[in-house]
């Protein structure tokens, strides 16, 4: 039985609706309209490197993931569900094993960047992480070890994004930001000051800073 699927190059690829039992690990490394867990009790890594488009299918994209421990996702996904696309859940109830979360493009996906920071959207964003089905916590990073943000810009919807990770994620150990290459140095430090004053949950969370090519 399948257990680990990676899908780099498929011409013509429509709707994909997933039925594997056994299935553990998927990786989605092009782009593909549609997507739509059916069954797959036993899937705990999940990588969408990818911009989804808005269909009603996005709405079932967590509907079957009850295992997931790792999940990598292109920001676009994680916008139009803060937005409230295709009537999406106001809470995602598939988040209480996750361990690891990265999310690819924070930046470049969103075309009209400046707008980003001042939105009601980006705040909407963290609040889908909330669930009332984790116990003593309105929060649902319990499990969480590991967070990434990649191509960072060192921007203030990416340091509200990494502070209230800090503050909800109580087994934290590691948050790894990958720099873009042309960031000036003024503007790093004034990012690594900000995000040392971030209350931490996680006595043992620290935050490692990378440029993309030690990534």
């Amino acid at each position: 039985m399948l257990e680990h699927l990676t899908v780099v190059y498929c011409k013509g690829l429509g709707k994909v609706e997933l039925t594997a039992p056994c299935l553990k690990y998927l990786a989605f490394d092009q782009p593909v309209p549609d997507i739509c867990f059916k069954y797959t009790p036993l899937l705990s890594y999940v990588s969408l490197s990818w911009c989804v488009s808005r269909t009603p299918g996005m709405v079932a994209l967590f509907a079957s993931l009850p295992a997931l421990q790792q999940f990598y996702v292109h920001y676009e996904i994680l916008r139009f569900l803060a937005a409230g696309v295709d009537n999406a859940p106001a809470r995602l109830p598939t988040l209480h094993l996750l361990k690891v979360l990265g999310i690819t493009h924070l930046i470049k996906s969103w075309p009209q960047r400046d707008q980003l920071t001042k939105n009601k959207e980006s705040s909407s964003l963290w609040g889908l992480l909330e669930a009332d089905d984790c116990p003593g916590s309105s929060v649902c990073l319990q499990h969480l070890t590991e967070f990434r943000i990649y191509d960072g810009h060192c921007t203030q919807v990416e340091l509200d994004l990494v502070r209230f990770i800090l503050a909800n994620a109580p087994l934290l150990k590691r948050v790894i930001i990958s720099l873009a290459h042309t960031l000036c140095s003024e503007k790093v430090m004034k990012f690594i000051k900000d995000m040392a004053r971030c209350k931490r949950v996680s006595k043992e969370a620290e935050v490692i800073y990378a440029s993309d090519d030690e990534d």
